[in-house]
């Protein structure tokens, strides 16, 4: 019976992960105003790099979510070809299981430097709202913060990218 739980958890959690209900840009203050001190001890704990002066961190948990392993994997294929300079892309996988983590990345084929969260520290540290999700940094600031597999956003991002490249 406890698996059939478990089961149904799961999949509760990988149909939340994908809803388009909550598609929207309306990330409260506080989490684009987070302390980057707090940022840096959480890449040092999950062991990824704390240089935050240009980044994108990719916060998902190993999904089939469409949308979002659309976006991931544009988002491999940018860094393939190596289309933004100085910038670091880095993926933090939250699960239990770090091979999980291992067959998420390899099952995909993605080049990211991915890390495992096993207690979801990210989350209770409250450093975003919710999972899966982007923040792009720029002189340890966060500019940008949104759910993976919105479209709009990641366009937007893009822009945003580009126009930091040319500074």
């Amino acid at each position: 019976m406890k698996l059939s739980i478990r089961y149904i958890i799961f999949i509760m959690v990988l149909l939340f992960s994908c809803s388009k209900a909550e598609k929207s840009n309306n990330i409260e203050s506080k989490y684009l105003e987070a302390d980057i001190e707090k940022w840096a001890n959480y890449a040092d704990n999950v062991g990824t790099d704390s240089d935050f002066s240009h980044k994108l961190v990719l916060v998902t948990y190993p999904t089939f979510c469409g949308d979002c392993l659309r976006e991931l994997n544009e988002w491999n294929r940018r860094l393939k070809v190596k289309e933004f300079e100085n910038l670091d892309i880095d993926m933090i996988v939250v699960d239990r299981f770090k091979v999980s983590t291992t067959n998420f990345i390899d099952s995909n084929e993605f080049l990211f430097d991915a890390k495992t969260d096993t207690s979801a520290q990210i989350l209770k540290l409250d450093l975003i709202p919710f999972i899966p999700m982007k923040i792009y940094f720029v002189n340890d600031e966060i500019i940008k913060m949104d759910r993976i597999g919105n479209k709009p956003s990641f366009d937007e991002l893009i822009k945003l990218i580009k126009m930091h490249q040319d500074l």
